[in-house]
């Protein structure tokens, strides 16, 4: 059995981006020492929330489309970030533990 990290469900808050009061799904990695939490996953319903986050994240992607040509290689599935989108872990208000960590 290999690492798996820890995965909670939590509400984003005090970022003053599109995510504050939305919950997501984000994990924690020993390789950063748990320094931060990583976005793992969302529901539908916030996909929109998590998608404005992202453009406003990814600087190259600023350069490059509009945020209405982002939204349509968004929807088109065609996206693919450089980054690993982080909160701090003072930023999420956790709801409840998916999936403990499982060190190899």
């Amino acid at each position: 059995m290999g690492y798996k990290p820890k995965v909670i469900r939590g509400t984003v808050k005090n970022t003053n981006t599109p995510l504050d009061g939305v919950t997501l799904h984000l994990s924690l990695w020993s390789y950063d020492d748990h320094s931060s939490y990583h976005l793992y996953g969302w529901d539908n319903e916030v996909d929109e929330k998590v998608m404005q986050a992202m453009y406003q994240e990814d600087e190259l992607c600023n350069d490059v489309y509009t945020e209405e040509e982002f939204r349509e290689l968004w929807k088109a599935g065609k996206y693919e970030p450089d980054m690993v989108y982080c909160i701090d872990l003072d930023k999420v208000d956790v709801i409840e533990v998916v999936q403990e960590e499982v060190k190899e």
